[in-house]
């Protein structure tokens, strides 16, 4: 009898279990590797599960010398799509590398099926050439939309409603007023899918990709907002300049070896790296290669969608957070047919089952929204399909590893550590250095915002702003102004010297905490009360104001009353289509002033926009990260790049800071990414951090503080005796041996390295932790606390993984939880996913599994605490 091993796939899918089945007769034709099905499970009843290997036995099965009777298959699980070879290899990669389970990362790479049938609109020319003329001729209002949509149906005759929306930007208003002119007609028809694949699943929405596309200022924007944002009509390929044909060329050749390679194009903002990507995709396609193309916001997808279907027409697929379940499981059986050879989107367009696919561009490769950010939230499983928090250009990579294919990183302010993987040559790299349309650079202006404070003015417009505003307005061109967002809380800025207070023992940014008046480090966990005087100057000029957009906005209004002022922020784009309306009234004729945050600085292209203003510059760099510098450069550089897109309009840019000293200000006006990336490289080299180790931080959250805390302490000394220990020790590594093995108490603690690095107020507070019976395991709440500067001892084993840093931090409550992480810190990538995928089988999963309850405690069957894994 056939015999199908399933992998089962439960609510949180936080371990792996396989179970073997038997495959009744009348579904041997469906089942299959990569399969999801419907199997029965003791007491849990009927669960969902994927085959992941078939094979002749049968009807039972020996265990340990116990023989099973087997059950049967109950059926197709028809919700989800199958999986194929290569995602089923993937999952396994993406399980090593964010570890997790490989069921967790099959629940991240599936998609819902769709229906069998769906309503469309058909479109159809009603009226002749001549007619249609005859009729725009006597249109006082031509709308480019509309004149296109005709075109297209005269020249393509019935169309897809959807479709003709999405290739020109008209409306369904501008349609329906067509429609009553009697220009076109229009129809409802059923459009019947493939039977084979798609089934009668809900349009309900759970079980695709987790929380998706939403990090960092994304919201959904809906399906059928693509029509805010204009675009330079050139279908045809442009001439590429000496730069773009060279990087091209480059490009051709790793596309045409057949191996995998990664390719950094670094070029200016505006210089032309869209155009070569197209080329690109133009030479893989003439080659039978299928294409990904991703970009880091849906805003920015929004814009691409009509440049990219400009080109290629039908051939593109979108997938991002803003369409829904149906639509996203029609374009992933388009491309499971090979009737779509590119895909167009945002994060988890990363994961689309194109075939013959050997070509993924990752435009502005350096945002954050390319990874999956851990959700600040409650407690859970270990690995729950929204705790994967992947990279997608890690991703990438590892699928054209399988499917030996071309990874392109775009940018013009690469990640530091690509930056210098091509540096070392271990990537390819092309540099475009000046704009493609003979536009120059912005220029910059500093303003010191300590001048303008004791001139008298307290508002966050600078007056040299406010002047350059006037002149835009009077100009009719429109202007920008970006307010960057804060970290966790509010940081402290000292108005005389205009320095941000930072740790002592880290140089990052310190947060202030105003209710306990502390100053927080949130990487290496110092703290102490906030000092009186700066640090730099001995100023007693320390604030912790903090400007937001709806304040900017608030002063804009008032300076300019009668003008079009336009805010987009987290909070006016939380609606489906927010974006689209946003941007529609801010291109409209006439000057304009848009306020925003992050979502304003990259990717918009817009011809009449002449003037960039940014407030509170000094605090991008002030966040509690140790690549808060490289963050600021970045954001600075991007959004200083939306002004003078043209060469008949040049661009200037005013960056109000309280430092204008600051190194980091000075690169970033002048746009010196070089000088920058030398600066970054040496400060993280001297301090250990990336490129030249790897970070991992461990966090324990709950709602019991104590139990949180007495978690993470267990945890904490766990993986410090497993990176002291010979590989391939004890399986189980208790507080105890822990202690032992570190040569610490045997009380459960967290070490910082830094002896001074920790308050009295944090010791305290560990102390009466400690204290509490319930607080440890039995027979450990009698040792006394720990040294607090032991760090974990290098391993006596040469093959073992190193430890190099260990931090406690205590994190804000946030959602009515408690935080408690450390960060690790290994000289090799390989050996510190060896020694967290240990960490995971040995202790994680045995405390998940309720073997020690004392430690780790359930309500209701559901774990009391969060651990979460992440890279940073």
């Amino acid at each position: 009898m056939l015999q199908a091993d399933v992998r089962i796939i439960r609510a949180d899918s936080s371990y792996d279990t396989n179970y073997t089945y038997l495959v009744p007769d009348e579904l041997r034709g469906e089942i299959r590797e990569g399969v999801f099905v419907n199997v029965p499970l003791g007491a849990s009843g009927k669960v969902n599960g994927i085959v992941v290997a078939l094979q002749e036995g049968g009807e039972t099965k020996t265990v340990d010398g116990k023989v099973y009777e087997l059950k049967y298959v109950e059926g197709v699980n028809g919700l989800f799509q199958p999986l194929d070879g290569e995602q089923m290899r993937l999952a396994e990669d993406i399980a090593r590398r964010y570890v997790t389970s490989v069921a967790a990362a099959y629940r991240l790479i599936s998609v819902r099926a769709g229906k069998l049938t769906g309503k469309v609109n058909i479109v159809a020319p009603l009226a002749d050439r001549e007619t249609v003329d005859a009729y725009f001729k006597a249109k006082k209002s031509k709308r480019i939309q509309t004149l296109d949509a005709v075109a297209m149906l005269l020249e393509k005759g019935p169309t897809e409603e959807n479709e003709l929306v999405r290739h020109t930007g008209v409306t369904k208003r501008m349609l329906t007023v067509l429609v009553n002119d009697g220009i076109i007609t229009r129809e409802q028809t059923v459009k019947v899918m493939d039977p084979e694949t798609y089934t009668d699943a809900e349009d309900s929405g759970k079980g695709d990709h987790a929380a998706e596309d939403s990090g960092k200022g994304d919201h959904a924007a809906g399906d059928a907002a693509y029509t805010a944002l204009p675009v330079r009509k050139s279908d045809a390929p442009r001439v590429l300049n000496d730069e773009q044909r060279a990087a091209l060329d480059a490009l051709r050749e790793k596309l045409d070896s057949g191996a995998f390679a990664e390719f950094l194009l670094r070029g200016v903002t505006g210089s032309g790296k869209t155009e070569v990507y197209f080329q690109l995709i133009d030479c893989a396609l003439s080659r039978g290669i299928s294409a990904i193309m991703l970009v880091p916001e849906i805003v920015l997808t929004e814009q691409m969608i009509k440049r990219i279907t400009s080109r290629f027409g039908g051939d593109v697929a979108v997938i991002h957070g803003g369409i829904g379940p149906a639509k996203k499981a029609q374009e992933y059986e388009r491309m499971r047919r090979g009737l779509t050879k590119i895909v167009l989107g945002a994060r988890s367009a990363v994961f689309a089952p194109l075939k013959n696919l050997g070509l993924i561009i990752i435009d502005e490769e350096q945002e954050p929204s390319y990874k999956a950010e851990p959700a600040h939230g409650g407690a859970g499983s270990f690995a729950a399909e929204s705790d994967i928090y992947y990279s997608a250009p890690e991703v990438a990579a590892m699928r054209m590893r399988h499917l030996n294919g071309l990874v392109v990183y775009g940018s013009a302010t690469p990640r530091v550590t690509t930056a210098y993987r091509a540096e070392q040559g271990e990537i390819g790299f092309a540099l475009l250095s000046k704009r493609a349309l003979a536009s120059s650079m912005p220029k910059v202006e500093i303003v010191d915002m300590k001048k303008e404070i004791s001139g008298g003015n307290m508002t966050p417009v600078s007056s040299r702003l406010a002047a350059e505003l006037h002149k835009n307005i009077e100009k009719g061109e429109k202007s920008i102004i970006f307010v960057p967002r804060r970290g966790f809380s509010a940081r402290l800025t000292c108005e005389n010297c205009g320095k941000v207070v930072g740790c002592r023992n880290c140089l990052i940014a310190v947060s202030y905490h105003k209710s306990a008046d502390r100053i927080v480090c949130h990487h290496c966990g110092a703290t102490e009360v906030a000092p009186r005087l700066c640090p730099s100057c001995g100023s007693a000029a320390l604030t912790s104001k903090v400007y937001g957009s709806e304040m900017v906005e608030e002063t804009v209004r008032k300076l300019f009353p009668a003008v079009n002022v336009v805010r987009m922020d987290s909070d006016t784009t939380k609606l489906p289509g927010s974006h689209e309306a946003l941007l529609q009234q801010f291109t409209a004729p006439g000057p304009a002033i848009l306020i925003g945050t992050q979502m304003v600085t990259k990717g918009l292209d817009f011809p009449d926009v002449t003037l960039v203003g940014v407030t509170g510059g000094d605090s991008l760099a002030a966040v509690g990260e140790y690549n808060s510098g490289e963050r600021a450069f970045v954001l600075l550089t991007q959004v200083f790049g939306r002004a003078g897109r043209t060469a008949e309009k040049p661009g200037r840019c005013v960056l109000q800071t309280m430092d204008p000293e600051a190194k980091i200000i000075g690169q970033a006006a002048r746009q010196d990414y070089d000088a920058f990336y030398r600066d970054t490289v040496k400060y993280r080299r001297d301090l250990d951090f990336p490129p030249f180790a790897s970070v991992a931080s461990i966090t324990v959250s709950g709602k019991d503080d104590r139990g949180a805390f007495r978690l993470c302490a267990y945890l904490h000394d766990s993986l410090a005796a497993m990176a002291a220990a010979p590989l391939g020790g004890a399986s189980a590594v208790t507080s105890q041996e822990a202690a032992a093995l570190s040569g610490a108490s045997a009380a459960p603690s967290l070490r910082a390295l830094n002896s001074d690095s920790r308050s009295r107020e944090a010791a305290s507070r560990e102390a009466a932790l400690l204290a509490e019976p319930s607080a440890a395991p039995a027979s450990q709440n009698s040792a006394a606390p720990p040294s607090q500067n032991s760090a974990a001892p290098p391993s006596q084993n040469s093959a073992a993984p190193e430890i190099l840093k260990t931090a406690r931090a205590a994190i804000p409550k946030v959602d009515n939880n408690y935080f408690w992480r450390f960060n690790v810190k290994c000289a090799e990538e390989k050996a510190i996913v060896e020694l967290l995928q240990r960490f995971r089988s040995e202790v994680l999963l045995p405390l998940l599994r309720g073997e020690d309850r004392r430690l780790y405690g359930f309500e209701k069957g559901k774990p009391l605490y969060k651990v979460t894994i992440n890279w940073i």
